[in-house]
C-alpha cells in the first residue's frame, strides 16, 4: 500500500524488516533524510499528548503558525505514517497498515527544523534523548472525559473490535465498563500513568484541553496562548489563529461535539475508575476526584 502511494517520488526508503514495509523519506534542505522535505524556521516541535487531549487541535494550530506537519504519529517502538491519506482514511481501521517498527530514537531524526510530530509518548530515557533539541508541548485533560472521548472515537471511526460486546451498545455505563475491560490496560498503564511525568520535565510547555477549549475563560486562554507563543519564539496572535482558523475544523480525531459524561457515568463506573487509580492521577493533573 505505502509503495503504491509514493511511486517514484520518494528519494529514499527505510525498511521495516519485521513487516517487510518500506517507509519513504526525502532529502531536507540540510541534506538529512526527513519525512517531509519542506522545512521552516526554528527548532522542531514534539506534541506529546494524553490520548484525546487535543493532539490534532494543537497540530492544526502549529500548521497555521507556519510549522510543517510530518504527519508522523510516534510511540516508543513504532510510528504510524499518515502522509498522503485523507482524513477518512486516517480515521479508519486501515491505519494499522501504516505502522512501522521504528523506535523513537530513529523516528525523531526524520523531523527537521520548523516541523513537528505528534505522539502519546511515555516519559523514559529513550524519549528524553530522542527529543533533545525539540520544543515540547504536553497536552493533558480530565481523564474521565479523555476516557469517554476515546470510547466515542473507537465507535465513530469503526476502530472498535466488532466482536466486542460494548461496540454495539448505546451510550451507557455498561458500555463504559465493557470498554474499560478491553482498553484500561493501555489507557492507564501505558498512557496516562507513564505520561504524567512530562509535567516535571524542564523546557516543556504544558497546557490542558480545557484551557484550549476556553473552559477557564477567553482571557485565560489568550494569556496561556501568549505564553505558548513566547515558548515557541513566535510573535503571532495564537488566540486569533485558534478561533478563526482552527476551532471547528475537521481533524483526524475530532468527535461530533464535546463528549457529555452524563449518559456514561454511574457509581459502578466511578468505582471502576477509582480502582484503576484515576483519583491519584487527577491529583497530579489538578482535577477533582471521581
Amino acid at each position: 500500500m505505502a509503495d503504491s502511494l509514493w511511486g517514484d517520488t520518494a528519494e529514499g526508503w527505510l525498511l521495516d524488516r519485521s513487516a517487510n514495509r518500506r517507509l519513504p523519506v526525502f532529502h531536507g534542505q540540510d541534506g538529512r533524510l526527513l519525512a517531509n522535505p519542506r522545512q521552516g524556521d526554528g527548532p522542531p516541535v514534539a506534541i506529546i499528548s494524553i490520548p484525546k487531549a487535543g493532539t490534532y487541535l494543537m497540530a492544526l494550530l502549529l500548521e497555521r503558525l507556519g510549522y510543517q506537519d510530518t504527519e508522523l504519529h510516534v510511540s516508543q517502538a513504532f510510528l504510524t505514517d499518515y502522509r498522503r491519506l485523507s482524513i477518512a482514511e486516517k480515521r479508519g481501521r486501515g491505519f494499522a497498515e501504516r505502522n512501522y517498527a521504528l523506535p523513537i530514537g530513529a523516528s525523531a531524526q526524520l523531523v527537521g527544523d520548523g516541523q513537528f510530530l505528534v505522539g502519546h509518548l511515555r516519559l523514559d530515557d529513550d524519549a528524553r534523548r530522542a527529543l533533545i533539541g525539540f520544543k515540547k508541548v504536553f497536552l493533558y485533560r480530565d481523564l474521565v472525559d479523555a476516557t469517554l472521548s476515546h470510547l466515542r472515537f473507537f465507535i465513530d471511526t469503526g476502530r472498535a473490535d466488532p466482536q466486542a460486546c460494548w461496540a454495539s451498545m448505546q451510550p451507557s455505563p455498561a458500555q463504559v465498563l465493557g470498554f474499560l475491560k478491553d482498553h484500561s490496560g493501555y489507557l492507564f498503564d501505558l498512557a496516562y500513568r507513564p505520561m504524567i511525568g512530562w509535567l516535571d520535565e524542564p523546557d516543556l510547555f504544558a497546557i490542558s484541553f480545557e484551557e484550549l477549549a476556553g473552559d477557564h475563560g477567553v482571557e485565560h486562554r489568550a494569556a496561556r496562548l501568549r505564553d505558548l507563543a513566547a515558548y515557541l519564539g513566535a510573535e503571532d496572535d495564537l488566540e486569533t489563529l485558534l478561533t478563526t482558523q482552527v476551532m471547528g475544523r475537521e481533524t483526524k480525531t475530532l468527535s461530533s461535539g464535546r463528549t457529555r459524561a452524563e449518559p456514561y457515568l454511574d457509581e459502578a463506573v466511578r468505582q471502576a475508575l477509582r480502582d484503576l487509580g484515576l483519583n491519584a492521577l487527577h491529583a497530579r493533573l489538578g482535577y477533582p476526584p471521581v
